[in-house]
Order: C-alpha cells, then structure tokens, then sequence
C-alpha cells in the first residue's frame, strides 16, 4: 500500500486581538508587581517576564524599553482610574446626582487594590519621570478637573450654583473624594471606607457639604434639599 502523505503542519497565524489583550495584561499586572516590590531602578526585564510567564523577548516585541512598559503603566492607571464612564452629559441632571454618580465612580476605582498598586508605583517614580508624570497629570487628574469645570460652567449659567472660581470649586471637590484613600494609602494605613455603605455614606455626606457652599435657591429646589 502507498504511504499515506503526511498531514501538513498546521501553521500559526498571528495571534488573535483577545489573545494579544491577555498577555498584555499579564505583562502589566507583573510589570506592576515587580516595579512596586524593587522600585524602577531595580526591576529587571528578566524578572517581569519570569512573572509574566512569558519570554523577554515578547516583552520587548510589545514594549521596546523598561520606560515604554512604565509609561504604559502610567497610561493604564489614568484610563482605569480618571475616566468615568456612565456620567450623563445632561445639562439638566440635578448637581447632587451628578456629584454624587461622579464621586462613585472615582473612589470605587481608586478604592481597587489594582489601582492603588499603579497609583503607590507612580507617586514613587514621578520625580525620577518628570515628562511621564506631567502627561500622567494631563491624562489623570487634568481630566477629571476639566469634566467638573464643564459641569460647573453649565449649572452657573443654569443659575443652579453660585461660584466665583470654579477650578478652585473643583479642586475642593476632588479633596474630598480622594483625601481619605490616598492620604492613608501613601502611610499603608487601613482603607477608611470599611464597607460599599460607608463609602455611600461617606460620598453623600461630602456632596451635600460641598453644596452648601454653592447652591442657589433654584439648585436647591431642583435637588430638593
């Protein structure tokens, strides 16, 4: 009998978009582990890949320097943490309902183990990557100054709020939010919010604070305090 011809080698295409996602992630998540347990200084490429699982050379092929794979830290820690998602761009949301959806999204991302890791990584480092952090600040913190100033500007002109200088109306905001995470984070203190209903508490509380300062009669009634 003729030898059966032998089957051809099945050849292996280019990985699939979601397939290139997963080992992004994993080189990031270890990225992060091992910048945060040996500074930036001293991780090694060799140590985030042995992390990883994966080769140093599908680092490289990915991220072509130790800085590059820092910046796309930095890059992930903004996208994760200063973008909120689900805020209505509705003019005629109350401001208490959209201070307080705002103050959810930001500290439930900043109270995630994950962002809080990326956040302790980046103070580290900001000075030794002044570039990196500047365009971090742009990216982070700029975004979410820029969104509540748009926000204030349309509920002054609505005559629902009264306020003078609202990028420092915003920075007050964002104190509120992020003093009792960051604070404690940076002297490994205990999370304050022991729980989703201290947080909610926490939040309402600190929204119905800062209204009180900038409310006008007719942003009240429309927030019914």
């Amino acid at each position: 009998m003729p030898a059966k011809p032998k089957a051809a080698k099945k050849r292996l295409g280019r990985p699939t978009l979601e397939v290139a996602a997963r080992v992004d992630e994993r080189i990031l998540e270890a990225a992060a582990n091992v910048f945060l347990e040996e500074g930036f200084a001293r991780a090694k490429m060799d140590q985030i890949a042995s992390r990883a699982g994966i080769t140093k050379q599908t680092i490289y092929a990915r991220f072509p320097s130790k800085n590059a794979l820092f910046g796309a830290l930095a890059s992930r820690f903004s996208g994760l943490v200063f973008r909120p998602q689900n805020l209505e761009e509705n003019s005629n949301q109350s401001p208490r309902a959209f201070l307080i959806q705002f103050a959810i999204e930001v500290t439930a991302v900043l109270r995630n183990p994950k962002s809080q890791r990326l956040f302790a990584i980046l103070a580290a480092e900001a000075r030794a990557f002044p570039e990196l952090a500047s365009a971090t600040w742009v990216e982070g913190p700029g975004r979410l100054r820029t969104r509540l100033r748009r926000f204030f500007d349309e509920q002054i002109a609505l005559k629902r709020m009264a306020i003078s200088n609202p990028d420092f109306a915003a920075e007050q905001f964002l104190g509120l939010l992020v003093g009792p995470i960051i604070g404690r984070l940076l002297f490994g203190r205990p999370s304050y919010f022991e729980s989703e209903e201290h947080a909610s508490s926490y939040i309402e509380a600190a929204v119905d604070l800062f209204l009180t300062n900038y409310l006008t009669s007719a942003g009240r009634r429309v927030c019914r305090l």
